[in-house]
């Protein structure tokens, strides 16, 4: 009888286990301690490797643009100015600039509609709809997709780099032709302003900061607040 181990059905089941049963059975335990690991590496590791690759091309034309013509320029770094004021107010970018852009790029003829030149000076801007549009379309981006063409079958945009709503000016260094139909075009860098001016006007991200991830590298900011949460 096994010491100490009262005398009863367990003790009578004990004894009825043959050290080749109990070598086998520590074996089957090992080997499921063994998957029970693999599993839990699975899950933790498996979300970061899929991040990894999926992360963020490099910032060049025609992602971004090209530094010497266009490098940014800032209008303000007041975040009281740019949660309180509409980009209406400072959007001054007149077609002969915009051709201006266009040709600089080298891009001839392009189809392109503004989409301040949709709206009707004065008209109101239903600001709750547009918030509640723009954080669904961040939702569904995906930036490694071609982009849909922009109002009216548009096929770029003059974009302003560091944009009006983080502050950017309407200088030419800050203007530039982007794509609206390229993966990690217009649409994706639309997701990213908007998600940064939310993140301003909350306190959960400097102005200057803000500035900065744009001018940086746009698309490793859009990876970092925008797909990764911020």
């Amino acid at each position: 009888m096994t010491p100490g181990l009262a005398p009863g059905p367990l003790a009578a089941q004990v004894e009825s286990i043959t050290l080749a049963e109990f070598l086998s059975m520590m074996s089957f335990l090992r080997g499921c301690s063994r998957i029970a690991a693999v599993l839990v590496t699975i899950l933790i590791v498996a979300p970061g490797f899929e991040r990894a690759t999926r992360a963020a091309p490099s910032c060049a034309y025609p992602r971004c643009p090209l530094p010497n013509y266009t490098r940014g320029d800032v209008l303000t770094t007041s975040k009281s100015v740019v949660c309180n004021r509409s980009t209406k107010v400072v959007r001054n970018v007149p077609p002969a600039l915009k051709q201006q852009i266009f040709a600089e790029y080298h891009i001839n003829a392009p189809q392109f509609v503004a989409f301040e030149d949709l709206v009707q000076p004065g008209a109101p801007l239903n600001g709750a709809r547009l918030m509640v549009e723009n954080e669904l379309a961040e939702s569904h981006i995906d930036p490694n997709a071609p982009g849909s063409p922009g109002p009216s079958g548009a096929q770029y945009e003059i974009d302003h780099f560091i944009p009006l709503e983080l502050g950017g000016s309407n200088d030419p260094e800050n203007l530039w032709p982007q794509s609206y139909v390229i993966p990690w075009g217009a649409h994706v860098k639309d997701a990213l302003e908007n998600k940064l001016h939310r993140m301003v006007c909350a306190g959960q991200i400097s102005l200057t900061n803000a500035q900065a991830a744009i001018k940086t590298n746009w698309l490793q900011a859009y990876d970092k607040y925008v797909a990764g949460g911020g």
